[in-house]
């Protein structure tokens, strides 16, 4: 694989290649321009999101479980700045690795564990989109220690997915002479057992992850269209029964009108929409920078002998992946006045609805306790109208 990509997370697929790539005079200025670019990714990535987590934290009274997610987002992408572009800066400061085999291992692994964690985090958060849309009532039993769980089980898998690259990885010499963080992939099976390893991690990161996010979205998107056709068809019925007369309401015996309550069955609320759009959009981000990425890792690793990997594209493709970690905070950004406006709008809609609620519980209760007065003087009547015809009888 690409030299780069040695500064990434997997390391070359052709260790004899990449030495040899390291012993050659490197592009200054394309080196220049990489760090440039990687130390502004960099103070964004951990900036935006440590504001991201700021904000949400000192801000909001009671997070709401989207509001986790988004916290738990902004610390797999801060873990990204630190593990995986600030190494890869460094790296290309120095042109080499500067440490020991312990913190060869140690810093490969994380590399790994943070691209595995930020891919797995975007699926809870898509779980529980769709569980929210699709399964409302279900939703309601959701808790924010159910988020946790969540979060807990994407950070587990990514620590017991990333424990191959401990093996893989170690500080030794290279073919030049000079020590570097080199991959084992050498030998007569080193290109099959390289082409395993990065499958798996295409599959495991990439692949299995976007199938799963392209099925629940699809289902969320059909959820939404069912019921913006409903909220349109209830619309105009509502429209026909004004002109016709018809009013929401039922006659009692004595003249007057009792309003009935409307139900919750309008559709899906603009801040569920809102959280969908903000999520999708995430989603769709890490997809798009991602991609090439993953291209040209599987194309390298099975195609030794075409030159897909220069250094200008893997530059480009390298940036672009690492670009990822600093544009999710202002996606936060561009939806957060209009996501916090709708929370607020449902949560007086809501403190409203609980309020009719109460007031039509306390009306009902009443009518019916006047409806049992009025119905005891007639059972009262009752009784003695069957004692008189017993009366009778005998």
């Amino acid at each position: 694989m690409a030299e780069d990509y040695i500064n990434t997370t997997i390391s070359t697929a052709k260790g004899n290649i990449s030495s040899e790539q390291g012993s050659m005079s490197r592009n200054e200025f394309l080196a220049r321009f990489e760090m440039a670019t990687l130390s502004v990714i960099l103070f964004f990535a951990l900036f935006g999101n440590s504001v991201v987590i700021i904000v949400l934290k000192c801000c909001q009274q009671k997070l709401s479980r989207m509001q986790l997610f988004i916290i738990h987002l902004s610390i797999a992408d801060i873990f990204v700045g630190l593990m995986q572009v600030l190494p890869q800066l460094i790296w290309k400061i120095t042109e080499h690795f500067i440490g020991n085999n312990f913190l060869c291992k140690t810093i490969k692994y994380l590399q790994i564990v943070t691209m595995y964690a930020s891919s797995y985090v975007l699926v809870m958060t898509a779980i529980d989109r769709y569980v929210s849309i699709c399964y409302p009532l279900t939703s309601q039993t959701w808790t924010s220690k159910r988020v946790h769980v969540m979060i807990t089980i994407a950070w587990t898998l990514s620590i017991l997915f990333a424990l191959p690259q401990l093996q893989i990885f170690s500080y030794e010499k290279g073919n030049t002479g000079v020590y570097d963080c080199l991959d084992n992939f050498y030998g007569d099976d080193g290109n099959l057992r390289m082409q395993i390893y990065i499958t798996w991690t295409f599959l495991a990161v990439y692949l299995i992850p976007l199938l799963i996010l392209a099925y629940l979205y699809s289902r969320i998107c059909y959820v939404v269209w069912i019921s913006v056709n409903s909220r349109e068809d209830t619309t105009k019925r509502n429209a026909k029964s004004r002109r016709l007369g018809d009013k929401d309401s039922f006659s009692t015996e004595n003249g007057s009108f009792t309003k009935i309550p409307r139900a919750h069955s309008r559709g899906l609320s603009k801040s569920k929409i809102k959280t969908i759009k903000l999520t999708l959009t995430v989603v769709l981000c890490f997809l798009i920078c991602w991609a090439p990425f993953f291209f040209l890792m599987m194309i390298s690793s099975f195609d030794l002998s075409i030159n897909y990997y220069t250094s200008s594209v893997t530059a480009i493709v390298t940036l672009l992946s690492a670009l990822n970690s600093c544009t999710n905070p202002w996606i936060y950004l561009a939806f957060s006045g209009r996501f916090c406006s709708s929370r607020k709008r449902a949560s007086s809609k809501t403190s409203f609805t609980v309020n009719s609620y109460v007031d039509t519980e306390t009306r009902l209760r009443a009518c019916t306790e006047q409806m049992a007065l009025a119905m005891k003087p007639i059972k009262e009547d009752d009784g003695r109208i069957l004692t008189d015809s017993r009366v009778d009888e005998t």
